[in-house]
């Protein structure tokens, strides 16, 4: 029989591979449309372009951070609704 912190481990790395296994930065669908939809839009502009590599970084930061259970910040659906917001606002 699994101890109770063997299946919390066992689960949180299958959970790990569904990430890695969807895309690179995230396995929510809404966020991966939100950043192709921003990627799309802002195809010409170098610096936004660069903003929304970044933001890929920072959202499997936080996806990571919120499988750990040790984060209670920012979700990284506000995270792209506040780099949509700023990208608007900038250009």
């Amino acid at each position: 029989l699994m101890t109770i912190e063997e299946i919390g481990r066992r689960r949180t790395i299958c959970v790990h591979c569904q990430v890695k296994k969807n895309t690179n930065y995230s396995s929510n669908s809404e966020i991966i449309h939100r950043i192709e939809a921003l990627e799309e839009k802002y195809k010409n502009d170098d610096d936004a372009l660069e903003q929304i590599e970044r933001s890929k970084t920072d959202i499997e930061y936080l996806e990571k951070m919120a499988l750990e259970g040790n984060y209670k910040g920012q979700t990284p659906i506000q995270y792209i609704k506040s780099l949509e917001e700023h990208l608007s606002l900038w250009n």
